[in-house]
């Protein structure tokens, strides 16, 4: 079944794709979530979705953080990967200052440090990101709430080329 959704994702991106060409923008992102606590590095995309005023983003991100599992602290990693519908809202005639409410899904895995041998030790989580951002031109400001196996809150902050 995670085939077919993932076949089917990527199909319907694809056929958006060749409409978004001339509008695709690649992005960096750096940001901090909570719950649990990492620093956060990624690259994005963001393209149209034919004439819908909808924007497809996906994304992935490295983390590294720590947690306190059982009164012990242990390093992690993190890698997380989403696909995020966004509706931008201008708030000026140009369109440079804009509102940008989204949601979507996304895999969030962790690898802890010093910790072998146990499938505790790398869970990897399935669950739904809902936030808003604002962006000036090639500048982004996002916070997302996890709902699921997400971490609780993420901020980042973004520049598109």
């Amino acid at each position: 079944m995670k085939y077919i959704q993932a076949f089917l994702v990527l199909h319907v991106l694809s056929l958006s794709a060749s409409t978004a060409q001339a509008q695709l923008r690649i992005g960096i992102h750096a940001g901090a979530d909570a719950g649990p606590d990492a620093i956060t590095l990624g690259v994005h995309a963001s393209y149209p979705v034919g004439h819908s005023g909808v924007y497809v983003v996906p994304s992935v991100s490295y983390g590294f953080g720590s947690q306190r599992i059982q009164g012990e602290e242990f390093d992690f990693k993190s890698y997380r990967g989403s696909v995020r519908g966004v509706y931008p809202i201008p708030l000026d005639r140009s369109n440079d200052f804009v509102f940008a409410p989204q949601a979507g899904p996304a895999v969030y895995h962790q690898s802890f440090n010093n910790c072998s041998g146990d499938p505790a030790c790398s869970p990897t989580g399935f669950g739904v990101n809902i936030g808003a951002g604002m962006r000036f031109n090639a500048f982004s400001v996002t916070a997302m709430a996890g709902i699921g196996d997400l971490p609780d809150a993420s901020v980042w902050i973004g520049l598109a080329f």
